[in-house]
């Protein structure tokens, strides 16, 4: 079975989902949901070390389930946004692209395939409760990851990023 990984990658923590796939994400014709999720708690005193050791951690979850692609989301900078501004300002949005350089240094190692996921594309501005409300309401109600299973907000975003690689669309319309 090929496996694809969606990640929503953070400094504070880095979400994660796997799905069982046919080789091409957006083949798939019905919403299904991933296989398992979770989140990477990052260790360490310094920013260095935190990436350092969720990248073993991401490692170790790559090499287990032989994954063959990855859809990772880029950060965006939204004008006019309080939380964007702050971003720049306090350098989180470097060290998030700095991660993501490590993800990616990951992936080609490896011969996964990486693919880049703006956030514009998949979700826009949308609040993330919106977005948690959207992804229930599109996976079956029998799907394993109720939502009060799901360990942490970046895992629900990694199952929004995998879902819109897989061909469903977030409204812009609440």
């Amino acid at each position: 079975m090929m496996v694809t990984m969606s990640v929503d990658p953070g400094v504070s923590g880095t979400g994660w989902a796997l799905w069982a796939n046919d080789g091409t994400m957006s083949d798939f014709t019905r919403i299904v949901p991933p296989i398992e999720c979770g989140v990477l708690n990052p260790k360490g005193y310094s920013f260095v070390h935190r990436a350092y050791n969720m990248s073993e951690q991401l490692s170790k979850l790559l090499d287990r389930h032989g994954v063959a692609d990855v859809y990772c989301e880029f950060p965006e900078f939204f004008s006019g946004s309080e939380r964007g501004h702050a971003a720049t300002t306090d350098g989180s949005v470097f060290k998030l692209s700095a991660f993501i350089g490590c993800i990616m240094q990951l992936c080609f190692d490896r011969g996964i395939l990486f693919h880049e996921v703006m956030v514009k594309d998949w979700k826009g501005q949308l609040p993330k409760e919106v977005i948690i409300k959207r992804i229930d309401a599109a996976l079956p109600p029998h799907w394993w990851g109720l939502p009060e299973k799901i360990p942490h907000s970046h895992a629900w975003d990694a199952i929004g990023i995998g879902l819109y690689a897989k061909g469903f669309r977030f409204s812009s319309s609440s």
